[in-house]
């Protein structure tokens, strides 16, 4: 027994990045479980690695412009949790999100500054420099549509930043109206890293609906995996 729980912990603790996961966290891959933001951190870590840029681990695309950038919840945060993003742009300018085709941004409706847990809905915000659009994909019609809207005109600013060339023409803000839909309160955390993973491998995020029904499973065999990579 003191064997099997020794491997277990193994197998259930890995970093990724900037990201550590925890055993306990494997939990909330359960069904009917809500995923916290160190699950969609670590997946958004597994999509830079594996899935964009055809899995060379760099993120930059076909070398023509700079990559798609993945901003997750903690750094989504921070952003949006001081009154004067200008005190915090010299720190995100390394993001390169000025230079970005996509930003992939993790949206959570928590707006509490003291509260440990906060925020009751996840969904995804992609920017897109080509057209200069923010589409919010929202698996539960428009909950987050303001939570959304007011993390887009924070991370613009940070894109606009000492932008070279400067940015000159307004950023327009979508609803994608052919998001698919939750069926239940708790897989919205799931939703969101579904849409990410499309945006990653370049899909529309109506594709591979066989991997949305499975994406619990999906992302537990990526965790043993990398676990498994890191114990050789």
């Amino acid at each position: 027994m003191a064997a099997e729980k020794k491997q277990s912990g193994r197998v259930g603790l890995c970093t990724l990045g900037g990201t550590t996961l925890l055993q306990s966290e494997l939990e909330l891959l359960d069904d009917g479980a809500w995923l916290n933001d160190n699950i969609i951190s670590f997946y958004f870590e597994y999509l830079v690695r594996d899935v964009v840029a055809g899995g060379d681990g760099d993120g930059d695309g076909d070398g023509d412009g700079l990559p798609v950038v993945f901003l997750p919840p903690a750094t989504v945060f921070l952003m949006t949790a001081v009154p004067d993003p200008s005190m915090l742009a010299p720190s995100f300018e390394p993001l390169g999100l000025g230079k970005a085709k996509q930003i992939v941004i993790a949206v959570n409706d928590k707006t509490s500054l003291t509260d440990h847990i906060g925020g009751s809905h996840w969904s995804l915000l992609v920017y897109s420099a080509e057209d200069r659009t923010y589409r919010h994909y929202d698996s539960a019609g428009g909950c987050n549509a303001a939570a959304a809207a007011d993390i887009a005109a924070v991370v613009d600013f940070f894109v606009t930043y000492n932008a070279d060339p400067p940015v000159s023409n307004e950023a327009s803000f979508v609803a994608d109206r052919n998001t698919p839909q939750q069926r239940n309160g708790y897989d919205c955390g799931v939703y969101l890293l579904h849409f990410a993973h499309c945006i990653a491998a370049g899909e529309p995020v109506t594709a591979r609906p066989d991997r949305l029904v499975a994406m619990r499973l999906h992302v537990r065999s990526v965790i043993d995996a990398i676990a498994a990579e890191q114990r050789e």
